[in-house]
């Protein structure tokens, strides 16, 4: 394919380019343009000499105190032998409790491998946190993804052992239905969206899932409106992160009541008290059902050994086997400070936590 073209129309536009180029042309700018190159080496320089002193003034470390000077003006002083004192017992603390964690997991494999269980390691030897959140079988950025399979444990007969690992046996039956993001439409104030509700003919259960979002004032209304709209026996549970305890008090102040020994209660003009659940309650039940001789399908094993690995290193920050044995095995203690670099989360929490769990077992 050719496009016609006028040979006239071209030498027209030769002419006016040639005259835009003889305007623009080097020999008609000033003097002063053509030579900026070599006036950089001149009188120029001493402009911005004597501008660069008039700014350190205005912005001089006279406005900060003796301390931050002297850390600027002698970063090799005594003051950095204070914060070395520090970080060398950081990383021997550190380092102990890693060398300790690696052993606890290593018991945790044993256990496994020898159970009746369908797996036979520990669900953190396998590393999803490498994995951005795009890839894998959860988009962990999003509570609605979470909220979604964990609805998805709690149907059926398994989801009936599930709940009653949660709540103590307290489910006869399965859950006659489970549903997600159930609408309900507020008469005096804002709809809501329940995110999970489990249906049972004698009792039901409302799970408000929570990952990042710190907005908990909310969770008693649409609680008061799930029990307007269905004439069950509630009870109502708040799930989120332990770290996120700091901000479910300051939301919620003297209406919440923690007792030993219990979960905490948000009590409301709304609703039933609502229950607080963390989310290592989850991870940990699920571990228990695994390794029990409970029968469970093994569609809902698989689903659920996946899920418990996820929340324990996407919501619970714990390292990953691969992770920890980089930690206990560092030769010293460079090498020691940048393998803590790596791990995502507090070791000591994670010591804590597969303690707990090697223990019931």
């Amino acid at each position: 394919m050719s496009i016609d073209s006028d040979l006239k129309k071209w030498q027209q536009i030769d002419i006016w380019f040639a005259t835009l180029s003889e305007a623009y042309s080097l020999p008609e700018l000033h003097q002063e343009t053509a030579t900026l190159d070599r006036r950089w080496e001149d009188d120029s320089w001493d402009t911005i000499k004597d501008w660069g002193p008039a700014l350190l003034d205005t912005y001089s470390s006279s406005v900060l105190d003796n301390e931050t000077v002297t850390l600027f003006e002698n970063p090799d002083g005594d003051r950095w032998k204070e914060l070395d004192s520090w970080w060398n017992v950081y990383n021997e603390v550190s380092s102990k409790n890693a060398k300790e964690l690696k052993t606890v997991l290593e018991q945790s494999n044993d256990i496994w491998a020898a159970s009746n269980a369908r797996f036979d390691a520990d669900p953190l030897t396998t590393n999803w946190t490498a994995h951005s959140n795009t890839r894998g079988p959860l988009r962990p950025n999003q509570e609605e993804n979470w909220s979604q399979w964990l609805a998805h444990l709690l149907r059926g007969s398994d989801g009936k052992v599930l709940l009653n690992e949660l709540f103590e046996d307290s489910y006869d039956n399965a859950p006659e239905s489970v549903e997600r993001e159930v609408y309900l439409p507020g008469s005096d104030a804002p709809d809501r969206y329940a995110d999970i509700l489990v249906f049972d003919d004698t009792r039901s259960t409302s799970i408000e899932v929570k990952k990042g979002d710190e907005h908990y004032e909310k969770t008693t209304h649409t609680a008061g409106l799930i029990e307007e709209q269905f004439a069950h026996d509630w009870t109502h549970i708040l799930l989120i992160p332990e770290h996120k305890r700091p901000a479910l008090q300051s939301a919620f102040e003297d209406t919440i009541e923690t007792a030993t020994g219990s979960r905490s209660q948000i009590h409301s003009k709304h609703s039933k008290p609502v229950s607080v659940l963390f989310w290592h309650e989850i991870s940990k039940a699920i571990r228990c059902i695994l390794l029990s001789e409970r029968t469970v399908l093994p569609h809902w094993e698989a689903s659920a050994y996946l899920f418990c690995t996820l929340v324990e290193q996407k919501l619970l920050e714990f390292n990953p086997q691969q992770e920890i044995i980089s930690i206990a095995t560092a030769a010293d203690v460079v090498h020691a400070s940048q393998a803590l670099t790596i791990a995502t989360g507090s070791v000591e929490k994670q010591l804590n936590y597969l303690q707990e769990t090697v223990n019931n077992e």
